[in-house]
């Protein structure tokens, strides 16, 4: 038990490291995205006057990728879409516009994005796919578009497409891939059967299954399973303290990192209030109410807090789950129950680190 206990105020002290590092890391982060944003826009809006819309357009993804409550840096994003004659991709810019600009409170930017959508409209290739029952019924079947998975409840409806080329590629289990590439044209509607892969022929499948000789080896044979170990006495050495320190510190991590998910869930809300009823802009973070000002630091707080929480939750889940696989059981030798236990816990941006001996 003093193993176990040593273990635990290990993971404790971790917690509270983590608690005020993370903080601090994701204010520092926040403004870092902030920057980075505001240099990309303006580079890219340079591009745009300049017609070079290749690099404009992924400097401005980019952008709402950073800070994706920026209603203007999507509307610009559309508009370097359209110059690039990506119409689709305009189209679907706008489509999103629209309504996250309808919920901020900015008629006049859903007004603009709808105008926009209604001019598009009649220009757009549209790709409708044809999936036979036999083949998309295949065990294991799945069909991507451009290296993107395709789900089942678009087979059969026309989707807007990018004018050029692009590549459908279907698999399913046991098959080798089938692969079709057909071009589009704005304004021109088509259709493109997915012709493949062929179902196997009656008697195949994968080599093994279902065959003498197939299957895991050792499974239900004589022999299988630990010799000459008693199966409850494996369950039972299996948990030592080790093992159960870390399943202790792996569900606190989750339960953590929950609460995090929760406190970021409120503190949007509470955003997107500040700007439909506190006079907060999104785009300048300027409120023209304390009612807004208030509801912005209250959301601030409330997004920290759930930075921090889902950091710490997610360090403390996989340093449960190291534990509890390199921990030894509780009968693993007196060698090992003898030894004394050291776990040591590091984070940084993007990393976590668990060391451990027994």
């Amino acid at each position: 038990m003093t193993r176990f206990f040593r273990l635990l105020s290990c993971g404790a002290l971790a917690t509270s490291i983590l608690t005020i590092g993370s903080a601090a890391f994701a204010q520092a982060s926040s403004a870092e995205k902030a920057a980075t944003a505001q240099a990309l826009y303006e580079d890219a809006m340079k591009s745009v006057e300049a017609k070079d819309f290749a690099k404009a357009c992924p400097q401005l993804e980019r952008v709402t990728q950073l800070v994706p409550e920026g209603i203007g840096a999507k509307l610009s994003l559309a508009e370097c879409y359209e110059g690039a004659d990506k119409l689709a991709s305009s189209y679907g810019v706008y489509v999103a516009i629209e309504g996250q600009a309808r919920r901020a409170g900015q008629n006049d930017r859903a007004d603009l994005a709808v105008q926009r959508m209604q001019a598009l409209k009649p220009k757009l290739a549209m790709i409708t796919l044809d999936v036979p029952a036999d083949i998309k019924g295949q065990a294991g079947f799945s069909l991507k578009r451009d290296g993107v998975a395709v789900s089942d409840v678009e087979y059969g409806l026309p989707i807007a497409l990018d004018k050029g080329d692009h590549t459908l590629t279907a698999s399913a289990e046991g098959q080798p891939a089938w692969e079709k590439t057909f071009s589009v044209e704005d304004g021109k509607a088509a259709t493109v059967k997915v012709e493949g892969p062929m179902g196997a022929a009656p008697g195949g499948g994968i080599p093994g299954a279902g065959t003498p000789g197939g299957g895991t080896p050792g499974a239900g044979t004589p022999g299988a399973g630990t010799p000459g170990t008693p199966e409850a006495h494996q369950v039972g050495s299996f948990f030592g303290p080790g093992r159960i320190a870390g399943l202790s510190i792996g569900i606190a991590g989750v339960v953590s990192a929950g609460v995090g998910i929760g406190l970021g869930v409120v503190g949007k809300g509470q955003y997107d209030d500040s700007n439909t009823t506190g006079g907060c802009n999104a785009d300048t973070n300027f409120c023209s109410t304390q009612d807004g000002v208030d509801m912005r630091d209250s959301a601030l707080t409330m997004a920290n807090a759930s930075t921090a929480l889902v950091v710490i939750g997610g360090a403390m889940a996989v340093g449960g789950v190291v534990l509890f696989i390199v921990a030894p059981g509780q009968d693993d030798g007196d060698e090992a129950s003898a030894a004394p236990a050291a776990v040591s816990f590091g984070v940084g941006p993007g990393s976590v680190v668990v060391r451990g001996s027994f």
